[in-house]
């Protein structure tokens, strides 16, 4: 039986929320996590409010998980980042943020 709920959120793994002396090359790292109803999911990752992308992945964006990068950030900057969960085949369906 279905139960069309929406994937839970994934939870941030690396780097830890409160992070200092990060290396500028740091890959951002989650939690995978499964659909309530089995549906196949891809995530969104955000850096400071922004999607990361790297443009259309065949026929779908987003990333496979449970990692992104090596991204490069700026000395001494201040960054937040955190990561949706999507369905593949409807994209506005999406766990919190």
């Amino acid at each position: 039986m279905s139960t069309n709920a929406l994937p839970p959120a994934p939870l941030l793994v690396s780097p830890s929320d409160g992070a200092t002396d990060v290396p500028l090359a740091t890959e951002l790292c989650w939690t995978p996590v499964e659909d309530p109803d089995g549906d196949p999911l891809r995530y969104r990752v955000f850096v400071n409010d922004a999607e990361v992308t790297e443009g259309e992945l065949g026929e779908y964006y987003g990333y496979d998980g449970p990692c992104v990068g090596p991204l490069f950030f700026a000395h001494e900057g201040s960054y937040s980042w955190r990561v949706q969960a999507f369905e593949i085949e409807d994209p506005s369906r999406s766990s919190p943020m």
